[in-house]
């Protein structure tokens, strides 16, 4: 374990907390700044989740395509910044395409404070017919 306590108090079910996690063994730390760690930007909770689902994300399955990860943890966890950490985490790695769906165009500004509070700079597309118009641009055809 690593990084600052989360700021909020988090409750877990018995029956979650009764399930064994993998042995975490992601290097988060050879790509994430130093910084972000260190300062709580990410705190230890949302740090876990984010080393799990890189580690499942390093898993090819037999398709060719990467497994994915679902954050599932209820309101006040951060699940923005979980997410905003994973983007930050692939693009210091090379991995240049991600894609945030949310239920609500509002979520948007929430998104991006989220990208931005831990020093991530990424463009945010809101909606498909920006992205129409930015696909060129960013290389995505």
């Amino acid at each position: 374990s690593f990084g600052k306590p989360h700021p909020g108090s988090i409750n877990e079910s018995g029956l979650l907390s009764s399930v064994n996690l993998p042995v975490a063994q992601f290097p988060i730390r050879d790509s994430l700044p130093a910084e972000i760690i260190d300062t709580g930007k990410l705190s230890s909770l949302q740090l876990e989740s984010i080393v799990h689902a890189s580690q499942r994300h390093q898993t090819i399955l037999p398709s060719q395509m990467r497994a994915g990860f679902f954050i599932g943890d209820g309101a006040g966890v951060g699940k923005g910044r979980q997410i905003s950490g994973l983007i930050l985490d692939s693009f210091c790695r090379g991995r240049r395409r991600h894609v945030w769906f949310s239920t609500s165009t509002e979520l948007r500004l929430d998104a991006e404070r989220d990208l931005t509070g831990i020093g991530c700079h990424v463009k945010v597309i809101d909606g498909c017919r920006e992205l129409d118009a930015h696909t060129k641009t960013f290389g995505l055809a």
